[in-house]
């Protein structure tokens, strides 16, 4: 067990924590943006919503699991630093994504100072951990939430975007 400790430090437990937290909260924040896509109708924007919660508590397993493999102890942070809900039941779905955008840009910079902290800490495994399982799915996951904004802006309609366009792309996910 102690060859799996080797440069695994108590800085970068720390940093897998915090990252940790952080994705758990973010992940129960998409919970809610998707319920609020579902009070407004859009059952596209829902499963979407839903999906990248779910893969989000996926990586959270994985960043957990690996954390437990190289003897550390997951600890939840009370300071986690998720971007507030846009306020009220009435935010239309434009805001929804944008914040959706903005939580995995704000996980996207927790996972880049993990990465660095490893980098100090000469902790090659954590980086190719890092590397390989979580940092470039959450790229494409920004570029894809990217795209659906600028569609939906194009578009100026969250409902036909919902059916005509993202319907499509998350049929294509699900198969």
């Amino acid at each position: 067990m102690e060859s799996s400790r080797v440069n695994f430090s108590e800085e970068c437990a720390k940093q897998f924590n915090e990252t940790a937290s952080l994705f758990l909260a973010t992940e129960q924040a998409m919970i809610t943006v998707a319920s609020r896509f579902a009070r407004l109708g859009l059952e596209s924007f829902h499963k979407y919503a839903s999906h990248c919660a779910t893969k989000v508590r996926a990586k959270t397993a994985l960043l957990l699991e690996f954390q437990a493999k190289r003897g550390g102890r997951f600890q939840f942070s009370t300071e986690i630093a998720v971007p507030e809900l846009p306020g009220g039941e009435e935010t239309d779905a434009l805001r929804l994504l944008e914040w959706m955008h903005k939580a995995k840009q704000v996980m996207h910079k927790q996972l880049n100072s993990v990465y660095k902290v490893a980098q100090q800490n000469e902790d090659v495994v954590s980086m190719e951990f890092l590397h390989e399982n979580v940092l470039d799915q959450l790229n494409a996951s920004i570029k894809h939430v990217k795209e659906h904004i600028g569609g939906l802006k194009n578009s100026h309609s969250a409902y036909l975007y919902d059916r005509l366009s993202l319907k499509l792309k998350v049929e294509e996910t699900e198969e």
